[in-house]
């Protein structure tokens, strides 16, 4: 963990404790920011084996990565599967922090690689819009419009391509209703819930979400 994320230069928790990828093939790892003794920000992720010279990563996203982690082969790649950060302190920095955090901790550990299936942040405010298209946006000076893949690029992850089936939620109709508190009708077409990526398609008596994400990958240089 790191400490108060007040301190400039906060020590990062001691990475070479944690089990090394060539002493165990299944790791899940979470790492955080503690501000005295709240947690503050986090993040959670996987180790999985991953090729050489890999250009484009499964459709399935997140998804097909929780399947690749209990393969029982050697684990040279971590996986970022969430992140997370208090409201009460957004805006101050923590997400670079973070991704800075996953990288040197990955190679302390010994993994060449680590691979984000990332949820773009501002996506939700265009549900109708495809990731595609949405992924043209760009800002003023030129820069990819979403921020969070924003931060991303900048901090050296690299855009391998979309996955658009990430995640799958499949629930009753009734059961949606629960979650949203949304009161639509069966025979609608789809429903918007608050933050949804895309719209959640009304089959039969079922509500499906896919959702799709974007794979960034970084290099670490470890062989």
């Amino acid at each position: 963990f790191l400490e108060d994320p007040s301190d400039e230069s906060p020590k990062p928790q001691n990475a070479a404790d944690e089990k090394k990828p060539a002493e165990k093939n299944y790791c899940f790892y979470f790492w955080g920011i503690r501000k005295q003794k709240t947690l503050i920000a986090a993040v959670s992720l996987i180790s999985l084996p991953l090729p050489s010279g890999v250009t484009e990563l499964s459709d399935d996203g997140w998804e097909w990565a929780c399947r690749e982690c209990i393969k029982n082969e050697p684990h040279n790649a971590i996986c970022l599967l969430s992140a997370a950060i208090d409201p009460n302190f957004q805006n101050l920095g923590l997400s670079k922090t973070l991704l800075n955090q996953v990288k040197q901790n990955a190679c302390s550990l010994g993994f060449s690689k680590v691979i984000a299936p990332v949820r773009p942040s501002h996506k939700s405010y265009f549900p109708e819009m495809s990731l595609s298209e949405y992924l043209q946006k760009k800002t003023e000076n030129g820069e990819v419009f979403d921020p969070w893949l924003r931060t991303h690029f900048k901090l050296g992850g690299r855009h391998l391509n979309i996955c658009s089936r990430s995640v799958v939620i499949s629930a009753s109709l009734n059961r949606w209703r629960e979650w949203t508190g949304l009161n639509f009708n069966d025979d609608q077409k789809s429903f918007l819930p608050q933050q949804v990526l895309n719209p959640v398609q009304i089959e039969g008596e079922k509500g499906v979400y896919v959702e799709p994400n974007v794979w960034v990958i970084y290099e670490l240089g470890n062989s």
